[in-house]
């Protein structure tokens, strides 16, 4: 791999540790697919990640607001009610998602100048 890449990834970990997002890489890959495209429902999100339903349906639930009864969520996705089917639900950041998406989004352009 080339040394601008692992320096570029290197950077990206900066940034989450430093906003104090510790993500597993499932976890990740998920808040990546939504930056890249919102508005996915979890079947969507679970073609695009190969990830196990109950896997995707579990991480994203820690991406928003309430990861279960007891745990908070990290606040940064957001699930709305598809306009074209209220019983899909899809996926969007939400405000704090969006700074996060712009800091990475920085050091990567940084990294590749």
């Amino acid at each position: 791999m080339k040394d601008k890449h692992v320096l570029a990834l290197i950077k990206v970990a900066n940034v989450l540790r430093e906003i104090k997002v510790d993500l597993p890489l499932t976890q990740l890959h998920v808040l990546l697919t939504v930056i890249r495209e919102e508005g996915l429902s979890a079947r969507d999100i679970e073609k695009r990640v190969g990830q196990p339903k109950s896997s995707v349906t579990r991480n994203i639930r820690v991406l928003t607001e309430r990861a279960s009864a007891e745990r908070k969520g990290l606040g940064l996705c957001e699930y709305r009610c598809d306009t074209a089917d209220i019983r899909v639900k899809n996926i969007y950041l939400t405000e704090e998602g969006k700074q996060i998406a712009r800091k990475l989004e920085e050091v990567l352009d940084r990294a590749y100048l």
